[in-house]
């Protein structure tokens, strides 16, 4: 019962004795009256509020819609050109990346977070069986031409945009190809790969994923040496990751203001200058990544490989099973591990090159100066060798 039928209520109850007192028979029926009246209008509100949690569980149920050779599981109240504007926005991103091959297209369905009743969508026809890529994102539909974002029926609105959908649809598909890889390549990705970003003004930025931080191999990449590049990259197949590619010092470095470092003697013991207790510190903690580059780095080599030497070589090295990630690389392109690091580098620090093919004059400006400075500190600073 409603807030207002219960005090309605409440309140009939408790004049009718008095009622009751004055006018007999006639003030029962009167009270029947307003009980009655309460009760009818706290059903007419249960049936309003039942009605509009159906309409939204109508609006969210699961439709599977096919497009450009995808699937997806979109709520039912998704018009037809917003889910061809999502599928073209995915389509094109994962074409232009060219990593992920067709066939592979057609054993997946990328499902939204927002759909309610998939089993039922997906147990339809072709649907059947295919692997499904979720997107944890909400989805948005209906045209507003004030603000260009498509929108759901009232209760149901959430921001978003088509691009934007798009972009979420195509990062799932990869990371459901990436299920399919072998387990170096699956410890080795970054999440997107090199997929296309959809902000425009970092596309030639592709200095700014080059953070060495800590690492004394990143500094060494930084400097020009194309082993410390590979040792950043974790390319190699190195049988003691932390022993190869950090230093006691970086190691040190790392753990000196984290708080779980008490709890533990190694950890202790590293902070206190043990060269050795740092390294087995961090490989019982595994801790920082076994790879020093960052995903953001990792993201702009395989950028690299594919804008240098084709979507096809790209492919093909994701495709490969033999060898450690630099092998592949190197076996896909025809170039030595040595070069695909040293054209990396002359990328990062001349703005990126055939990476700025959409960065404008005004973007080229402090991106040249911040290479500059790299490139200064690299030659005339002891610290950077």
């Amino acid at each position: 019962m409603s807030r207002a039928s219960a005090l309605l209520l409440c309140g009939v109850c408790a004049l009718a004795p008095v009622l009751r007192a004055q006018g007999g028979e006639g003030v029962d029926a009167r009270n029947r009256r307003l009980l009655a009246r309460a009760e009818s209008l706290d059903a007419r509100q249960r049936e309003a509020r039942l009605a509009g949690e159906a309409r939204e569980r109508a609006a969210r149920r699961a439709r599977a819609v096919e497009w450009r050779g995808l699937a997806f599981v979109v709520p039912a109240a998704a018009p037809d050109p917003a889910v061809r504007e999502l599928a073209d926005s995915a389509f094109a991103l994962l074409d232009e990346l060219g990593a992920v091959p067709r066939s592979f297209l057609t054993k997946i369905v990328i499902v939204w977070s927002s759909v309610e009743d998939t089993a039922s969508a997906l147990a339809e026809g072709r649907f059947a069986g295919l692997r499904r890529a979720p997107v944890g994102a909400s989805i948005v539909w209906y045209r507003d031409d004030r603000s260009r974002a498509l929108r759901l029926p009232a209760g149901l609105e959430m921001a978003g945009s088509a691009a934007n959908l798009g972009w979420m649809a195509a990062a799932a598909v990869l990371h459901a190809y990436t299920e399919t890889l072998d387990a170096e390549w699956r410890s080795w990705l970054p999440g997107d790969y090199g997929l296309r970003r959809l902000v425009t003004s970092g596309e030639g930025r592709a200095w700014q994923t080059f953070a060495p931080g800590t690492s004394s191999e990143g500094r060494g990449c930084l400097s020009g040496k194309a082993a410390s590049c590979r040792l950043w990259f974790g390319l190699d197949r190195d049988a003691d990751p932390y022993a190869a590619r950090y230093s006691p010092a970086d190691l040190r470095a790392t753990y000196q203001n984290s708080g779980f470092v008490k709890n533990n003697l190694d950890g202790r013991a590293c902070i206190a200058g043990s060269d050795s207790a740092c390294m087995v510190f961090a490989r019982e903690v595994n801790l920082p990544s076994p790879v020093p580059a960052d995903g953001g780095a990792r993201r702009s080599l395989l950028r690299a490989v594919r804008d240098l030497h084709g979507a096809p070589a790209l492919a093909v090295a994701l495709a490969d099973t033999s060898g450690s990630i630099g092998q592949r690389l190197a076996r896909a392109t025809g170039a030595s591990e040595d070069s695909l690091v040293v054209e990396w580098r002359r990328l990062v620090l001349s703005q990126g090159g055939a990476l700025q093919s959409r960065a404008g004059g005004k973007e080229a400006v402090p991106a040249l100066l911040f290479a500059g400075v790299l490139l200064l500190a690299a030659a005339g600073s002891g610290r950077w060798h």
